[in-house]
């Protein structure tokens, strides 16, 4: 059996970076009424994941989608879309870690390939349990002007000549509320403002022993490279 994850499993952690390996002693906190509990117990989309993991026996655990197909409520396809249709971008104040992306269609060629890439060994001994991040192909840090120079690439269709698309930092509650009127999703705004209310920001643990990596090369930004990978 495969199961597809998400990388937000990893954020219950706390770790800087996060190896293909259980997430199961790493639990979501418990879901309290405390303005000082971390507003991770907001991801219900992450927590059903990792209930989902510690019952699975093999977990392709994919970083950010990107793509026409991307997940709706994915929360970087979400800041990248706003942040070009606003042409600003919000300012991170304390997120750590990275942002790490990997387009639908090389994520499909990955979990078709590890799906069919069952050795025979694999067949005639017991069940193991496999984890595998699908990630890397474009990643950059929070911090810094990472997500500022994609978001300038991306307007800039990589630097082709004839156009000039200025991108702007504005803080993360006012940004929230530009997407908001632009059209953003109300489960994935409110996750935004919950930062902002709470007080706490996420961690984007670095993903270790990318699949993507094995077959494309990653293009980073804000930093020549982003270690872990």
């Amino acid at each position: 059996m495969h199961y597809v994850s998400s990388a937000g499993v990893t954020r219950f952690s706390g770790l800087e970076t996060y190896p293909e390996g259980f997430v199961a002693e790493h639990p979501p906190p418990e879901a309290t009424n405390s303005s000082s509990n971390s507003n991770q117990e907001l991801d219900s989309y992450s927590i059903t994941k990792w209930a989902s993991e510690v019952i699975v026996e093999r977990s392709n655990r994919p970083s950010s989608i990107t793509g026409k197909n991307a997940p709706k409520h994915d929360l970087l396809t979400n800041v990248l879309e706003y942040s070009k249709t606003l042409k600003s971008v919000p300012i991170l104040e304390g997120w750590t870690g990275v942002f790490d992306m990997i387009s639908v269609d090389i994520l499909a060629q990955i979990i078709l390939s590890s799906v069919l890439d069952i050795s025979s060994e694999e067949i005639d001994n017991e069940p193991t349990t496999v984890y595998r991040h699908a990630c890397g192909e474009i990643r950059f840090p929070t911090a810094g002007n990472g997500l500022l120079e994609f978001v300038q690439a991306q307007l800039n269709n990589w630097g082709s000549p004839g156009r000039d698309n200025v991108v702007t930092r504005v803080s993360l509650k006012s940004w929230v509320g530009n997407a908001r009127r632009a059209g953003m999703d109300t489960l994935v705004a409110e996750y935004l403002e919950g930062i902002n209310i709470l007080e706490s920001v996420p961690m984007l643990p670095i993903l270790e022993g990318s699949l993507s990596h094995e077959q494309h090369k990653a293009r980073d930004f804000g930093q020549a490279k982003v270690d872990g990978a």
